[in-house]
C-alpha cells in the first residue's frame, strides 16, 4: 500500500506545482514590470511658502507649524542620510522647541549598529509633529498623541545632552 501511496503523492505534488504557477502567472501584470523609482534624499529647492527661520508658534496651525518643523529639520538633516537624532533635536531645539515636548529613537540597534532610520517628535497641544530620517530621505506626518501622552511607539532615548 505504501508503494501505491508514493505513486500517487508525485503526480499531486506536480499538479498543485503547476497549478500553483498558472495562478500566479494569471494574477501577473501583463508586459515587464517596471521598478518603482526609489526616493532619494535631497535638498529641496527655495520655495515662497516655506517659513524663514524664527521659532514654532504654538498659536499656528498644525499645518503651518509642520510646514516649519519640515523646514528645520531639512536644514538640519543637509546631505547626511541619516545624522542622528542629537543633530535634529539640537535644531528643533535651537528654534524654540523644549525637551519636555521632543522625542527621538535611539541612533544604533540594541545590538550596537547604525539604527537604519531615526524617528523624532514633537508635541503640541494634542498632536504630534513626526518625523522620519533615513536613507530614503526624510519625511514627515501629523498624528494625535497617544493614550499614554508619548508620540513615539517603542523605545526614546533621553535627550539629555
Amino acid at each position: 500500500m505504501n508503494a501505491r501511496r508514493g505513486r500517487l503523492v508525485a503526480p499531486r505534488a506536480a499538479l498543485v506545482g503547476a497549478a500553483l504557477t498558472l495562478l500566479l502567472t494569471a494574477c501577473a501584470p501583463e508586459g515587464a514590470v517596471q521598478p518603482a523609482p526609489s526616493a532619494t534624499a535631497s535638498k529641496p529647492a527655495p520655495d515662497d511658502e516655506t517659513p524663514s527661520p524664527g521659532s514654532f508658534d504654538p498659536d499656528a496651525s498644525v499645518e503651518e507649524n509642520l510646514r516649519f518643523f519640515d523646514h528645520v529639520n531639512r536644514q538640519s538633516i543637509g546631505d547626511d542620510s541619516i545624522p542622528g537624532g542629537q543633530v535634529v533635536i539640537d535644531g528643533l531645539r535651537a528654534h524654540g522647541l523644549g525637551v519636555e515636548v521632543l522625542e527621538v529613537t535611539p541612533d544604533t540597534t540594541p545590538d550596537g549598529h547604525r539604527a537604519d532610520a531615526v524617528q523624532f517628535a514633537a508635541r503640541l497641544g494634542d498632536r504630534c509633529l513626526l518625523g522620519q530620517v533615513s536613507e530614503q530621505g526624510y519625511s514627515s506626518a501629523v498624528a494625535p498623541v497617544l493614550a499614554g501622552g508619548n508620540c513615539l511607539v517603542g523605545v526614546t532615548r533621553a535627550i539629555d545632552w
